[in-house]
C-alpha cells in the first residue's frame, strides 16, 4: 500500500492510496508489538518489535559472521557502508546532521549540529555505533583500527579483505561469535517487518494526508526508543518529509529498504547521482588521527532506471501485448 501511495506509482497524489496504507499500517499499531528498548539488541535475539522474520538453529544457520565481519579478525568484510550513510546519522545533542549535503553531493559543513569533523565518531545518533564498525568502536574485545596501517586496514596482514570506506557492518552481528575458526554459527532472526517500521509507515502516510502533527507524533515514537532518546523533530512540511525520509534510512538502515524508497519518492536521480564517499584516517607518529573525506566512486542513474525492464523473452510471448518500459 505504501508502495503504491509513493509518487512513482501516485504522480497525482490520489489521497485514497495514502489513506489505504495508512490504514495498513494503523491496523498494526495496537495488537500487541512494541519498540525494543535496546535498538543493538533488536536484531540479535527474538523481541516483541519483529512481525515477520526467518529464524535459524545451529543445523540450519548463517555465515554472515564471516561474510561482513572485521576482516582484522579473519573477517571477510564484503560489504561496506559508505560515508554517505554515515553522514546521514544526526548529532545525538542537536539532532542535526553533520554535513547539509548539496545536489552535486558536495558537503557543507552544517554549523549548528556541533560535529567537529576531526572526531567524527563522537556525539551522534546512538543508532550510529550500534549499526557500523569504524576505527576506534570496540568490537569482540578490541579496538577498531581501519586508520592507514592499523589492524583492520588494506595494509594489515588481511588488507585483502579490508573495507575500501574505512566502515564495516555492526548492525546483526554477534561479537560473541568470531567471524571464523568458531564451531558456533550466529542464530539471530532476520527481520523482514518490524514494529518501528509500521510506525514510520504510519508517520510518511499521514504525513502525505496533511496530518503533520500525527506524522511527527509517530516519528518520535521511534526516535524516543530508549537507547536512541534523540531530540523530538517539529519540522513542518518539505522539511518534515526530509526528516521522515532520513529517518527510513538510518532506522532501517541495510534492513533493504533504501534501494525502494528513493525510487518510490522519485529522488533517485538526485541521489545516486551523487559520489559515494569514503573516510581516510592517517594516524601520526604522536598516535593523532586525521580524517579526511574522500571519493570512492561516481554513480550514475538514469530516469529508466525507476522501473528495470521485462524479460526480452517475456515481451516476445506476449505477442506485443507486453510493453517494455520506457528507455530499454
Amino acid at each position: 500500500m505504501l508502495y503504491a501511495a509513493s509518487e512513482l506509482n501516485n504522480p497525482d497524489h490520489d489521497d485514497a492510496k495514502w489513506q489505504a496504507a495508512a490504514d495498513a499500517a494503523a491496523a498494526l499499531l495496537n495488537v500487541g508489538y512494541e519498540l525494543n528498548p535496546d535498538y543493538q539488541q533488536t536484531f540479535l535475539q527474538d523481541n516483541k518489535e519483529i512481525i515477520f522474520a526467518r529464524y535459524f538453529t545451529q543445523a540450519n544457520s548463517t555465515d554472515f559472521n564471516l561474510w561482513q565481519g572485521r576482516n582484522g579478525s579473519n573477517g571477510w568484510m564484503s560489504q561496506n557502508p559508505t560515508q554517505n550513510i554515515v553522514n546521514a546519522y544526526e548529532m545525538a545533542a542537536t539532532g542535526k546532521q553533520p554535513y547539509v549535503v548539496n545536489t552535486d553531493g558536495s558537503l557543507t559543513l552544517n554549523p549548528g549540529s556541533g560535529y567537529d569533523p576531526q572526531h567524527p565518531y563522537a556525539g551522534r545518533d546512538p543508532r550510529f555505533d550500534a549499526s557500523i564498525i569504524h576505527d576506534g568502536s570496540l568490537w569482540a574485545g578490541r579496538v577498531t583500527e581501519t586508520y592507514h596501517g592499523g589492524m583492520d586496514s588494506p595494509e594489515s596482514a588481511s588488507g585483502y579483505n579490508a573495507s575500501l570506506t574505512s566502515y564495516g557492518y555492526k548492525k546483526f552481528l554477534n561479537e560473541e561469535i568470531p567471524p571464523s575458526g568458531s564451531t558456533v554459527k550466529p542464530t539471530n532472526p532476520w527481520i523482514f517487518f518490524r514494529y518501528a517500521e509500521i510506525l514510520l509507515n504510519y508517520a510518511e502516510a499521514e504525513f502525505e494526508l496533511g496530518n503533520e502533527a500525527t506524522a511527527r507524533k509517530y516519528l518520535n515514537m521511534v526516535r524516543s526508543r530508549p537507547s536512541v532518546h534523540l531530540p523530538d523533530v517539529t519540522d513542518v512540511g518539505p522539511a518534515l518529509r526530509s526528516r521522515i525520509q532520513n529517518e527510513r534510512r538510518v532506522e532501517l538502515s541495510f534492513e533493504g529498504h533504501r534501494f525502494f524508497d528513493v525510487r518510490r519518492w522519485k529522488i533517485a536521480k538526485v541521489v545516486l547521482n551523487q559520489p559515494l564517499l569514503r573516510m581516510d584516517i592517517i594516524k601520526g607518529t604522536d598516535g593523532t588521527k586525521t580524517y579526511t573525506i574522500k571519493q570512492l566512486q561516481v554513480s550514475k542513474f538514469l530516469d529508466k532506471h525507476y522501473l528495470i525492464p521485462f524479460p526480452r523473452a517475456e515481451v516476445d510471448k506476449s505477442l506485443g501485448t507486453l510493453k517494455q518500459n520506457a528507455g530499454y
